[in-house]
């Protein structure tokens, strides 16, 4: 039997062999980890129903969370039209606590004498185009949009009295203020990179795409680094932050915060906050969705779920 020595050994598994052979060079240094613990997901994500793309945003607590890369569209809230009845007990399911005095869907895209549409500048050529932001619909329909879509509207708040959810980030203005280190979406310098400061008397006359606002990401300068779209300009966007609603008191619309202004005001910071009664409809005022992780993408990044 062959007797085998510790140098035989050695020489056996080697992993540089000389004398005519291959050299194998095999890097045993350890792979870093991930400078955010998100960085396991992917950055960007198509949601379930096919129908928006959506960007991670890392926070500084570690976690993430999913935004619209863009406003919501009126291509994907027609689907959401054609899916759900307008009202009755088939119909949407209202936000219990800031719409229960809503009872039906309102159809500006449909609806040639709706009182919102009827707002539309004369030069505001395809108002509701497939690839233009949804506008004149209240806080109620935009909630109800998101939550169809296992969403929700972008949390945020105020301090005073518009209030989202306990211990949830304000992920509008974080996100357009990328965790607060920024002045706007892209950076700290003023630059006319979105679509704002719109004239409604200059609209006059003019045919073309510049009169309200733009198929959403049209302005591909304003844009975060992640690449979250018209987060300023294009139309206002409601957030999920509305004031302390009085049980005691009617069944009335309260006020709700709005973000970002639209194509009809001049370009404002990302901290600079509006606001509108729950139901108010107008033609400047949209909305976007957020999203948290999923089950499973909580356990891959390690963090329990929101």
């Amino acid at each position: 039997m062959r007797r085998i020595t510790l140098f035989t050994l050695l020489a056996m598994t080697s992993c540089q062999l000389v004398g005519g052979y291959a050299e194998f060079d095999y890097d045993t240094t350890p792979t870093p980890p991930p400078e955010h613990p998100c960085d396991v997901l992917d950055e960007t994500k198509v949601d379930e129903r096919n129908l928006a793309v959506s960007v991670r945003v890392d926070l500084r607590d570690g976690t993430c969370l999913w935004v619209d890369r863009t406003e919501v569209t009126v291509e994907q809230y027609t689907a959401w039209q054609e899916a759900v009845p307008a009202g009755g007990p088939d119909g949407p399911k209202w936000e219990e606590t800031w719409c229960r005095w809503k009872t039906e869907r309102s159809d500006p895209i449909g609806d040639l004498e709706d009182a919102c549409r009827a707002e539309i500048l004369r030069y505001d050529t395809l108002p509701f185009g497939p690839t233009k932001p949804m506008r004149c619909v209240d806080f109620c329909e935009a909630e109800a949009f998101c939550r169809w879509m296992d969403k929700h509207l972008c949390y945020d708040q105020d301090g005073i009295g518009a209030q989202g959810p306990r211990l949830s980030p304000q992920e509008w203005r974080l996100t357009c203020t990328n965790q607060q280190t920024t002045v706007y979406p892209w950076g700290n310098e003023t630059e006319s990179v979105c679509n704002v400061g719109q004239d409604p008397e200059a609209c006059v006359g003019v045919i073309g795409p510049t009169c309200g606002p733009l198929p959403v990401g049209q302005k591909p300068q304003c844009k975060t680094p992640s690449g979250v779209m018209d987060l300023l300009g294009n139309v206002a966007e409601w957030t999920y932050s509305c004031n302390y609603v009085d049980s005691t008191e009617p069944l009335e619309p309260t006020v709700c915060m709005t973000r970002g202004g639209g194509y009809d005001e001049p370009l404002g910071a990302c901290e600079i906050e509006g606001s509108a009664r729950g139901d108010r409809r107008a033609p400047s005022l949209g909305f976007r969705c957020c999203a948290n992780l999923t089950q499973r993408e909580s356990e891959l990044v390690g963090i329990t779920p929101r």
